[in-house]
Order: C-alpha cells, then structure tokens, then sequence
C-alpha cells in the first residue's frame, strides 16, 4: 500500500473502525488560559465605530535640501550621500513619522531607527509620541522638548510595555512578556546609544540580565547555553557552552569582556553580538 492510498483509505480492511482522541492531560488544561475578550474594550470600540475618514500613510518626497547647511542641492537625496557642499552624510527614510524631510542627520536617522524598533517590539504610536512630549514640557516648563528625552521617556515607560498584553494572562505571564520585549528593547537602545558616541554595553548587560530573569521564571530550564552569532574569535570560545543559571547570575558570561568585535568601521566601542539560549531538561 502506497503512501497516499494509505491516507486516502483507498484500501481500508474490513473489520471494527477504530476511534482515536486526542486529548490534553488534566495539568494542561488546568494551565490552559481562557480568553478573555475585547467586546466591551471602550478604546477599541471607538475606533470600530469612527466614522472619521482616514487618508492612508504617504511615504515623503525626496528632498533636494540638505539637512546639516541648508543648501539646496542640483539633484534631490535619493539615497545616503554626501552633500556637495557640507561633505556630510545625508540618509534618506521616506517611511518615518518624526521629521517632515526625507533627509536626514546622522542623529536624525538614529532617532528614526529607535523609534522603528519601539513601534515594532512595544508598539509605540506618534499619538504615545505627542502625548510624552507634552507631559514632558508641563514637568520642566519647557516650550520645546527634544527628540532624544521623549524617545527616552518611552523607552522607560513599563506602561507602554504592559499595556499590549495578553489580559487573560496572571502576573508571572504578564512579567515574562515584559522581561522578554525589555530584553529586546534594551538590545536596540544599546545600538542607540552606540551611534550617540555612548558605551552600549551597560545596556547589552541589561538584555541578557532580562533573559537570566526569564529563565529563572521557567521551571523547565536547567542552565543556560551560550550562541556566538557573527561575533569575533575570542567570544568563539563560549559558543555553545552551558552554564547554571546560578552562575550566570552571579557572573554574567555576556556581553563578553574579550569581544573584539567593533560597533562598527570607526567606533571606539566593541559590540558583542552573542546571546543566551535556555537549556531544558529534556535536551
């Protein structure tokens, strides 16, 4: 009997037909969660019933103005190159919320990639922008806030982390998901500060201190294995190794201190690219 006539039951022998259940054990259904619904969620149920009319997104127009000196160019940006006139480097985002102008900064185009990561991992919103911005200018009087202290301000704001979470999960659930997007936010503010001409690796030790901590929540892992990802020779040698997660804790494995690695062609800062990865008992 061929494969296929075996599961089209071409050939199927005479006798009683067998019934087969699948079925989860009593433990599993218990740790089951139930769904909790959004029928009566009073944000959402505003936006349904909006009967405002939405323009979509428009990405910008390239811009022929350089965004360090000001000067119009003979031809527009259409991608990352030096302007004639200044000989800085002019990136373009066509996609991004925070500037009018396609053109940017190195700065500028630092913010952007942040404040990308923070839409993609905690769902941040320019309506969470604005509204940070002017919280921040009625606590310090200020007119103008800058780009930096509200990306900052969101970056810190456990409120934004929890506020997407599952609401049928209890309080070790809800903790392991916000230990998990910190982990990968604290991964992006490290590349962040980096660019800013800052050490990142006080916040490359907060990532992997963020999955030590979710480890210790999981009662099935029993150590924690190093994976060098692109690294350098030196964190080559803790590629693969497993350490107790009492170890780790008390003597953090990563970042690496031998990473050679650079942030990039002309940082003073190396990056170490490796991470930790849970070992389970049945492995």
């Amino acid at each position: 009997m061929g494969i296929l006539d075996f599961f089209t039951n071409i050939h199927r022998k005479e006798g009683p037909e067998i019934e087969v259940r699948i079925t989860s054990s009593p433990r599993e259904r218990a740790n089951k969660k139930k769904i909790v619904f959004s029928d009566n969620d009073p944000d959402l149920i505003e936006y349904i019933n909006s009967t405002e009319r939405i323009n979509p997104t428009k990405k910008l127009p390239f811009s022929a103005n350089c965004p360090y000196c000001g000067v119009v160019s003979d031809r527009l940006f259409k991608r990352k190159r030096a302007c004639p006139e200044c000989g800085k480097a002019v990136h373009v985002r066509t996609t991004q919320d925070l500037y009018p102008s396609s053109a940017l900064t190195d700065e500028q185009v630092n913010h952007v990639e942040f404040y990308f990561a923070m839409k993609d991992i905690i769902y941040v919103t320019m309506d969470d922008y604005r509204a940070t911005e002017e919280a921040l200018k009625k606590k310090w009087n200020k007119e103008k806030i800058n780009t930096y202290d509200v990306l900052w301000s969101l970056h810190n704001n456990l409120n934004i982390y929890r506020r997407h979470i599952d609401k049928a999960y209890d309080q070790k659930q809800i903790m392991v998901e916000i230990l998990r997007r910190r982990r990968w936010m604290d991964q992006s503010a490290a590349r962040y500060q980096a660019n800013r001409g800052h050490d990142p690796d006080l916040y490359l030790k907060s990532a992997h201190n963020n999955d030590i901590q979710i480890a210790k929540m999981d009662e099935n892992v029993k150590g924690i294995t190093v994976k060098c990802y692109d690294c350098c020779e030196s964190c080559m040698k803790f590629n693969d190794k497993t350490f107790s997660i009492e170890f780790v804790e008390k003597t953090p494995v990563l970042p690496t201190k031998t990473c050679t690695r650079p942030f990039n062609d002309d940082s003073e800062f190396t990056f170490c690219n490796c991470s930790y990865q849970n070992y389970y008992e049945w492995e």
